[in-house]
């Protein structure tokens, strides 16, 4: 009798255990959104001492992708990660801080442009995820480059006309891409 009570109760424990595990603590996030900008106050990481830069903006995204009857619903959010992001207490100032926010944007920026390629794609069953993961990983090496050349051209918003420009650039492609600016959506594919 022992012995089938304790094989009863394994799965149980096994179960509390892998849920124990999965609920690992998770760094907390800003999700982007146009009417919330930066504040110093969301830059919770502490900076290095021999940096060379002032700040650092960390920022991405998830993706996930279900299928839901005849179609896949994707999730494609963009974050801010305050506890990685960080700013020299010295060097706080409005241009750097806009320039901080002109990283989250272009990361904003290339999830947009993720969602409208798979909004936009002519998706088979078989080939859907690796189809989907091309474009992702496309967008992620053209979003590195960009977020370079935005740091060069701007010198980390010490080049004031170029700031400028890269804002006006921003605000102009955020607003180009607003129909892919809802993070989840559903997409159809052939069988």
């Amino acid at each position: 009798m022992k012995r089938i009570t304790a094989l009863l109760l394994l799965p149980i424990v096994l179960l509390l255990v892998a849920f124990t595990l999965s609920k690992k603590r998770e760094e907390p996030t800003i999700p982007f959104d146009v009417n919330h900008l930066l504040t110093w106050n969301d830059f919770k990481g502490k900076a290095p001492k021999r940096s060379a830069y002032s700040a650092k903006t960390n920022s991405g995204y998830t993706f996930s992708m279900e299928l839901v009857e005849d179609s896949f619903l994707i999730t494609l959010p963009c974050f801010f990660y305050p506890k990685t992001s960080w700013v020299k207490k010295k060097d706080k100032n409005a241009e750097l801080l806009q320039h901080e926010q002109g990283h989250f944007d272009l990361t904003e920026l290339h999830c947009r442009k993720m969602r409208a390629a798979i909004q936009q794609g002519n998706f088979k069953l078989k080939t859907i995820s690796k189809d989907i993961q091309k474009i992702i990983t496309r967008e992620n090496k053209l979003l590195a480059k960009e977020q370079g050349r935005y740091d060069e051209e701007t010198n980390h918003s010490i080049v004031a006309e170029k700031q400028k420009q890269w804002n006006k650039y921003l605000e102009k492609n955020l607003s180009n891409y607003q129909n892919a600016a809802s993070f989840s959506f559903k997409i159809g594919f052939k069988r």
